[in-house]
């Protein structure tokens, strides 16, 4: 506890050692943990499996105990003091640690190295030794562990290829609902942070692998460019970094993440485009021709140049006006019916447009319906009807139909466009 201003008592925030973070991405965590009344300090160690002089992995009241939330080449564990142990139960901190309740993360012996001491916050700078059992209830008296458990942790895999080579960072992260989304985002950030930490012009190639339990893996592949680095609104648009979120907090059931791998290839340099214009040869098509579609493109301190798309016009639309959009892949959302169970939440994630595309949409005037997790297009309005009636609602969806040309692109593409065309009526 801690005396303000005012006379009265407010409780501490709870350490959070860490090591093996660059300076950056520890700041980041330690806003990121601030609501969580954990504050980030710097630990003892570098990461991976410390060997210090320790005798025996047990745990005694008056002695250290930590709880981690990261270990391997990055490590992130809270240290506090033993209160009492009865066979398996120990009962430790005195204090909550982020008072989540029940809980299960690592609990491990420790090793103190020393006292750090402050008129504004004295702490212990130690470091996390062996796992001995597993966190069970943070509750707000104490902390409770059971050293006849194990707590399941997350495998992360990062693999980072530079210029001047490849490194693999390895850690395994807490399993816990909120906490999961943003250790694996730091995890992935220090990665990228340790080996590319200059504020430069950077094109990388992202892919992901996502285990999740009873599922075939999850895999995603994005390319980005930035002015930047590979900072944290980067490493935030990733897709294992915000598919982690969007499984753990699915709206059908609990799911399991088995393992998250990252690899990412980065070249240095401003090679991208941007989207310019696009235009047809006239302001109006013939029913059921072939056009071709011209996208102008201006790269980096380089010439514009264009890209030309091949387009059919469906004779159908004869007398239509349509309206036709060309944008960067990772702009554009594939067509997806809104999922109705886990599986089908799961398959929504997997399809996506590569940056290194150009796609084009053409949207016309026909309507579709999603119907149990399913599109079906082009449905006459008799149907449409029955399927969507005026005194009931849930049964299906509405679906505007389009159709889509990939296109892929020289470089990384940003930006998008549009523009009008007016279908010839056709001649009787």
């Amino acid at each position: 506890l801690l005396a303000t201003s005012g006379g009265g008592l407010r409780r501490v925030s709870v350490p959070l050692s860490v090591a093996g973070f660059e300076g950056r991405v520890a700041e980041e965590l330690g806003r990121a943990m601030a609501p969580y009344g954990l504050e980030v300090m710097a630990g003892g160690g570098a990461g991976g499996r410390a060997r210090l002089p320790v005798t025996g992995a047990r745990l005694e009241p008056g002695g250290p105990i930590g709880v981690q939330l990261v270990r391997g080449d990055m490590s992130a564990a809270s240290t506090g003091t033993v209160t009492w142990v009865d066979g398996r139960t120990v009962a430790a901190f005195g204090h909550p640690m982020f008072g989540a309740g029940e809980t299960y993360l690592p609990v491990t012996t420790a090793y103190v190295h020393t006292f750090i001491n402050s008129i504004a916050r004295s702490f212990k700078l130690a470091t996390p030794i062996e796992e001995i059992g597993t966190l069970t209830q943070d509750r707000a008296a104490c902390i409770v562990a059971d050293t006849g458990r194990r707590a399941e942790v997350i495998p992360v895999e990062v693999t980072v290829k530079t210029p001047a080579g490849t490194q693999t960072f390895n850690a395994e992260v807490a399993r816990h609902r909120f906490l999961t989304p943003m250790l694996v985002s730091m995890v992935v950030s220090n990665a990228l942070q340790h080996l590319t930490p200059d504020m430069t012009d950077v094109v990388a190639e992202v892919r992901s692998t996502i285990g999740v339990r009873g599922f075939p893996p999850i895999e995603m592949m994005d390319n980005f460019y930035s002015q930047e680095g590979l900072g944290p609104r980067v490493v935030s648009s990733i897709g294992a970094v915000r598919a982690v979120s969007m499984l753990l907090f699915n709206p059908f059931d609990r799911v399991r993440l088995d393992r998250i791998g990252v690899k990412v290839d980065l070249s240095y340099g401003a090679d991208h485009a941007q989207i310019m214009g696009v235009r047809l040869g006239s302001d109006e098509v013939e029913p059921g021709s072939r056009v071709a579609l011209q996208v102008n493109l201006q790269p980096f301190a380089g010439r514009e140049y264009v890209e030309t798309i091949p387009l059919d016009i469906p004779a159908r639309l004869a007398g239509q006006t349509l309206k036709i959009d060309v944008a960067a892949g990772q702009m554009v959302r594939p067509d997806i019916a809104p999922p109705v169970d886990l599986r089908g939440f799961i398959d929504a994630m997997r399809p996506s447009f590569s940056s290194r595309t150009l796609v084009v949409t053409i949207s016309t005037p026909d309507e579709g319906a999603t119907i149990r997790g399913r599109i079906v297009p082009d449905l006459p309005t008799s149907e449409l009807d029955t399927l969507r009636p005026a005194n009931a609602t849930g049964r299906a969806g509405q679906f505007k139909s389009g159709r889509r040309i990939v296109h892929n692109a020289r470089r990384v593409v940003i930006g998008q466009t549009s523009l009008q065309v007016r279908v010839k009526d056709e001649v009787r």
